[in-house]
């Protein structure tokens, strides 16, 4: 490894470990999932929610193999880790801030809408043919958990890839930054 792709590892796990998101900031994750770039033509490959509990970040996304709810600290830890495994592929993360808190009543909603679904499997059948069923993606996790709020943003959360969702979130979450 040349010295400055150690330098570039090492800026971004500080970036990562510094990185100071919102209640309800968006992650998406870029150059995470070759299959998923390739399909969708885009460097955006995944997407999640960040909620803040008890002075505590979780970030509530769809992977495989189900939903889960993690701390944000065990989420840096599990990107730094594929980074240093996958030195030719840096995941980067970016963070969409909200334009403006969610009301107690839209946070609810959220809430209670991602932890119903916590434990759900993961499947990108919805994303092939447009249907909801007994899986979910994480574009779609987002999106519904949105929804749920009042924010309709797209008219079929079953097909939206995590760049639909950075496109489609753009006027909920106009502040994004890379860390």
């Amino acid at each position: 490894i040349t010295r400055r792709k150690k330098l570039n590892a090492l800026l971004i796990l500080i970036a990562m470990m510094t990185a100071a998101p919102e209640d309800g900031s968006l992650i998406f994750i870029e150059n995470g999932n070759k299959t998923v770039q390739r399909y969708t033509n885009s460097n955006i490959t995944h997407v999640a929610i960040i909620l803040k509990e008890q002075d505590k970040f979780y970030v509530y996304e769809a992977v495989p193999p189900k939903v889960r709810k993690i701390s944000l600290d065990k989420f840096y830890e599990e990107i730094e880790k594929l980074n240093k495994h996958h030195k030719n592929n840096i995941r980067k993360i970016w963070f969409a801030y909200p334009d403006k808190s969610f009301s107690a009543i839209e946070r609810e909603k959220i809430v209670e809408y991602l932890n119903s679904q916590v434990g759900r499997k993961y499947g990108v059948s919805s994303w092939i043919n447009g249907e909801s069923n007994n899986k979910i993606h994480c574009g779609q996790l987002v999106e519904e958990a949105l929804k749920k709020a009042g924010f309709n943003i797209s008219k079929n959360p079953c097909v939206d890839s995590p760049i639909d969702v950075w496109n489609n979130t753009k006027k909920l979450y106009q502040k994004r930054i890379l860390h």
